[in-house]
């Protein structure tokens, strides 16, 4: 899948589930959306994912149906999992037809490469934040997650849920911010003229 043609991009809708009133609202979108036209999600669908506990949490399940029947009608979409959804695996991939980007992608696009990210990797300035980062995405912490009791797994988010908000307040908000130098860096490495990502969803002028 290219960026080339007609391409449509979301990022953080967050859904707690089918109950979300913004599941509906996707529903309603992509039910009006050719399958012809390309998707990519650029991470945070749900508002957190914790491997099998979710895939077999019946709330996930019409969502999971919803992506399935898109990609089964011939539909492409990508997913570049976000802060939220980083244990999308090979799981979900089988059980919805998605195609999954853990790195994010680089793709040819109009002017030129495009570099597709969620965007929680550009706020370098908190160290904090990226240190978790990287132990959350660390092998034994994924596979600890996706092996532990459900109800404990669905606990730990929510601890982490409190714990970020909690330390929301406290930080600089120059810390959190999207570092243009580290945007620049990897559009460079990636060769894109162009780097399109979510995360950092605030009203700006």
């Amino acid at each position: 899948m290219t960026l080339q043609g007609n391409v449509h991009v979301i990022c953080d809708l967050h859904l707690k589930g089918a109950s979300d009133p913004q599941f509906k609202h996707l529903q309603t979108w992509l039910e009006g959306i050719p399958t012809s036209h390309g998707l990519w999600i650029l991470g945070d669908l749900f508002e957190y994912w914790l491997g099998g506990a979710s895939m077999l949490d019946p709330e996930h399940a019409p969502v999971l149906e919803l992506l399935l029947q898109r990609t089964q009608n011939g539909g492409a979409i990508g997913l570049i999992p976000g802060n939220r959804d980083f244990l999308v695996d090979d799981e979900f991939a089988i059980k919805t037809g998605v195609s999954i980007h853990p790195e994010g992608v680089s793709l040819d696009g109009p002017g030129g490469g495009w570099l597709l990210l969620h965007g929680d990797e550009l706020c370098t300035l908190d160290k904090g934040y990226q240190r978790l980062r990287r132990v959350l995405r660390s092998r034994p912490v994924r596979f600890l997650v996706r092996h532990q009791p459900a109800f404990l797994s669905r606990a730990l988010a929510r601890r982490l849920r409190r714990a970020s908000k909690k330390s929301v307040p406290s930080k600089d908000p120059a810390q959190m911010e999207m570092q243009p130098d580290e945007a620049r860096s990897r559009a460079r490495a990636a060769k894109a003229q162009t780097l399109l990502c979510g995360h950092a969803h605030r009203y700006r002028d």
